[in-house]
């Protein structure tokens, strides 16, 4: 398995990330103020796990787009100085993001380049405190933008 980073961008980069709902890109402009202040790159739709092993007879060229399409998609990977900060935006965030926040975070440790520290960060326009008080029990935090 391997990540799958794409382009690095600049914290002040203002264009439409790929991939992105139009749903979640309302919460990233509300959100990323916060953001980039702090980050040296950004990364959007970041390939985490996965699997190399392709079906029996998948010619040579089309190995790479197999792993890309088994892969787990993390919204926003900001790099700062010291960490890696694993963003998931979710209009009406409801249990799930934590579940797809950990199975993220632990498929970046498994491969990730470096020994910085992994932060967990959902955004959401809405709070459930159930699901907040259950994030911060987690170790991820929980932004209402």
């Amino acid at each position: 398995m391997a990540i799958t980073l794409g382009t690095a961008r600049s914290p002040g980069w203002q264009g439409y990330p790929p991939h992105m709902s139009d749903e979640d890109y309302k919460i990233w402009i509300r959100y990323r103020q916060q953001i980039v202040p702090i980050a040296l790159k950004l990364y959007f739709d970041v390939g985490v796990g996965g699997t190399s092993n392709t079906p029996p007879g998948t010619p040579d060229y089309l190995k790479k787009d197999w792993l890309r399409l088994t892969q787990k998609r993390i919204d926003v990977l900001a790099e700062t100085a010291d960490s890696w900060i694993i963003i998931e935006l979710r209009a009406r965030a409801t249990s799930s993001v934590l579940g797809r926040l950990s199975v993220y975070g632990k498929l970046w440790r498994d491969e990730q380049p470096d020994n910085k520290t992994v932060r967990l960060i959902a955004v959401s326009d809405t709070g459930d405190k159930d699901v907040i008080a259950t994030a911060t029990s987690m170790g991820i935090e929980f932004v209402v933008v």
